[in-house]
């Protein structure tokens, strides 16, 4: 008995059905914030990050990180930035805010983790170092056609996942001043929390 070929189309016949397809299906600036957060959760567990989700939306944080040597957690706010032209080199506008415009609190999360979209890396910068900024722009240095005025994240490299082991050495250092104090004292972790992938 002989069975049938289902898949003896030639491709010609295939390519007018299949061809740019997923090019046209666009998705919006919530699933690209969502896509931002797990390709951070993907990247901080290959660090070596146990990683804690905070998901549903309207959350002041997205994710809490702990080393498995350290008693406390980083508290994680995603952000991705937009990319834009500026005489044909990349910048990237990165926002500050929660999606209604108001500001976080102080004491809201440690660090703000960018995700620059057009090469998946990711910037790092302390909620102290954003202040009451809302937003601000960022060029990789490659791309700068001069030197930033007076702005210290300017200069900020990309994939800067060292600043995640600063902060978590300070927590642990100084309970008493910590970066967040009422969040990551607060914060209970799952017990079970994956390592690795």
């Amino acid at each position: 008995m002989t069975q049938p070929l289902l898949l003896a189309m030639p491709d010609s016949d295939i390519a007018p059905v299949t061809e740019g397809a997923a090019i046209t299906r666009s998705i919006g600036a919530t699933q690209k914030g969502t896509i931002s957060e797990k390709l951070f959760e993907v990247y901080a567990l290959r660090r070596g990050w146990q990683v804690a989700t905070n998901s549903g939306g309207g959350n002041d944080f997205d994710h809490a990180v702990k080393r498995p040597e350290r008693p406390r957690a980083v508290i994680i706010q995603t952000r991705l930035a937009q990319l834009f032209l500026v005489q044909g080199r990349p910048k990237y506008h990165m926002q500050f805010t929660k999606t209604d415009g108001s500001c976080y609190s102080p004491t809201a999360f440690d660090v703000f983790a960018v995700h620059l979209p057009d090469t998946d890396d990711f910037i790092f910068f302390t909620r102290a170092e954003a202040g009451n900024r809302k937003a601000t722009t960022y060029t990789r240095r490659e791309h700068m056609s001069r030197a930033p005025m007076s702005s210290a994240m300017a200069f900020r490299d990309p994939n800067n996942w060292h600043l995640l082991d600063e902060v978590a050495e300070s927590l642990t250092a100084n309970r008493e001043t910590s970066f967040t104090p009422t969040t990551a004292d607060v914060l209970p972790l799952p017990v079970q929390m994956s390592t690795y992938l």
